[in-house]
């Protein structure tokens, strides 16, 4: 990673005069600093000099960037939200990460919808996209992703407002083009055959899924049409052994699964007996972990919450991702990119 105090004196004559370096071509410039760009780190960046606050409104040093928002950075500045004029700029960044927590009423909210907007407008080669803490995102930010962001593969929506099958269909079936897709579902609804039909064909991971645990055909039916590694069931959703039964010989082998806490320890250990590829295994609710870890091709890993319980496959390198889960498609935590620092 560039250091900003080695730029900084690498080129003297730009800082006094806000040019370009003698030497170097702006396309360099840019391609460097897109590996240290992010959102909220320009309230440190901008004041090295004049030639860096010049480069960060070049489209090419945000090409295949990690932008990243928090609510505090919408506030207004000259009757305006200090970022409307820097979106524009992010149409090359290849992933977003957004926090609008306490962006549920007054200005905030205002502020959150029309950023959200900016951003599913301009950011047209964002591959990902990683909410959080939004808890009106169906209302303000649904048809946003429906309508924009036409290069994703990759939608996490993290402590947000609960999410519905019908409106996780319209997500599909606007990018269906998605590899992965996680968010926590309303508790009392079930996955039905209409989002399992528009469900992308390269779907790989997904999660927390409601199951019928009476009518497994529409977990079948999910399971033959994407080729899922990463499944995730949802902690309170239901189990049987016909979802077991389907878990064990699903035509992708599973890499990772998460059980809900309806499941025993003999339920688990069956499943992780069953499963051959499998390497991790997460199973919620309070547990007898040292009869889950009597699995032998298994070993017991920390976990970041005590009612959770995560096991991996002997000789596996397996590590639950960045983002608390099993997988993700990046590997530093939205903690992390949304820090201010460099």
């Amino acid at each position: 990673m560039v250091e900003e105090e080695a730029l900084a004196t690498s080129m003297p004559e730009a800082s006094a005069i806000g040019g370009l370096p003698p030497k170097l071509p702006i396309e360099a410039w840019c391609r460097s600093l897109s590996y240290v760009v992010r959102g909220n780190c320009l309230p440190r960046l901008c004041p090295t000099n004049r030639f860096f606050k010049r480069l960060i409104s070049e489209l090419l040093s945000w090409e295949g960037a990690a932008v990243t928002l928090v609510t505090r950075e919408l506030e207004e500045q000259d009757g305006r939200p200090r970022f409307d004029p820097l979106i524009p700029r992010w149409s090359l960044c290849s992933n977003i990460f957004a926090d609008f927590s306490e962006a549920h009423c007054g200005a905030k909210r205002k502020a959150s919808r029309r950023c959200f907007s900016l951003l599913s407008h301009h950011c047209s080669e964002a591959r990902g996209l990683f909410v959080n803490n939004w808890c009106l995102m169906e209302r303000d930010g649904l048809a946003c992703i429906c309508s924009g962001f036409p290069s994703l593969r990759h939608v996490e929506l993290n402590a947000c407002d609960f999410l519905s099958h019908t409106n996780c269909a319209r997500i599909f079936s606007a990018h269906p083009e998605l590899l992965s897709f996680r968010a926590t579902f309303a508790p009392k609804g079930v996955m039905s055959h209409d989002l399992v039909n528009v469900a992308p064909r390269g779907l790989m991971a997904f999660g927390y899924a409601n199951v019928e645990p009476e009518d497994a055909s529409v977990l079948e039916a999910l399971l033959q049409r994407c080729p899922l590694q990463h499944l995730w069931l949802a902690r309170t959703t239901k189990f049987s052994p016909a979802v077991a039964t389907l878990l064990a010989s699903a035509t992708q082998p599973l890499i990772s699964l998460s059980l809900p806490e309806t499941v025993d320890e003999q339920a688990a250990l069956a499943v992780a007996r069953s499963c051959p590829a499998l390497e991790m295994l997460c199973c919620w609710g309070d547990r007898n972990a040292p009869a889950l870890n009597k699995v032998s091709d298994f070993e017991l890993r920390p976990s970041r919450w005590a009612s959770l319980i995560t096991l991996r496959r002997s000789g596996s390198c397996a590590e639950p991702a960045a983002n608390g889960a099993l997988w993700a498609p990046y590997a530093q935590s939205s903690v992390e990119l949304l820090s201010p620092d460099i």
